[in-house]
């Protein structure tokens, strides 16, 4: 359950994961989900068919402080992808499924500065 991985980086409740092997379609659906009930800044990554997908969500209150499609431009060339999104919830697809882990890396840098 993501829930229970929240962890707080400078004082925003944040779930970054990588679920492994997941249809694209699946992302979404979680990150409404979760989002409904959640206020923070989630990111998750899935790898189907050779292909990366990161979809990030931010909560209003956070938005202030950056956006998830400023998070998504930040790491879309690392797993070599274009971005799109807007600062509530954006998203990228790649081509490159073993740049995920650094991705996400980046993503916990962006939100501690």
């Amino acid at each position: 359950m993501l829930i229970v991985k929240v962890k707080e980086r400078n004082a925003i409740p944040t779930i970054i994961e990588d679920l492994g092997e997941r249809h694209p379609d699946y992302l979404p659906h979680l990150v409404e989900a979760v989002s409904r009930k959640w206020a923070g800044v989630l990111i998750v990554a899935a790898q189907h068919k050779g292909k990366a997908e990161l979809t990030a969500n931010v909560a209003e209150n956070f938005r202030q402080i950056l956006g998830a499609d400023t998070l998504i431009r930040a790491v879309a060339p690392l797993v070599k992808g274009k971005p799109s999104g807007k600062a509530s919830s954006a998203h990228v697809s790649g081509d490159e499924p073993k740049g995920i882990p650094a991705a996400l890396k980046e993503v916990a840098k962006l939100i501690i500065q």
